[in-house]
């Protein structure tokens, strides 16, 4: 039974059918290499979701326009 790095990285993404999802499981159980190389996968992807919600919180207002001077979206004027 073949299983291949994208169908690991589709199992832990929620991508799979329930077909494949139950197939690559019966993989996962008769072979620890497998499991060793999905859970390597798992933690790299917590990493860069940890990595990437550090950058979420630091990036600086404008940053959206590539520039630092305040000209990124401006709140809703509250005057009518």
């Amino acid at each position: 039974m073949s299983v291949t790095r994208q169908e690991l990285l589709a199992l832990a993404l929620g991508q799979l059918s329930s077909e494949d999802q139950q197939r690559v499981g019966q993989a996962l159980d008769h072979d620890p290499a497998l499991r060793t190389a999905l859970r390597r996968d798992l933690d790299a992807l917590t990493s860069l979701l940890a990595d990437l919600d550090v950058q979420a919180q630091t990036v600086p207002p404008g940053a959206d326009c590539g520039c630092s001077n305040g000209c990124g979206p401006k709140p809703p004027s509250s005057s009518r």
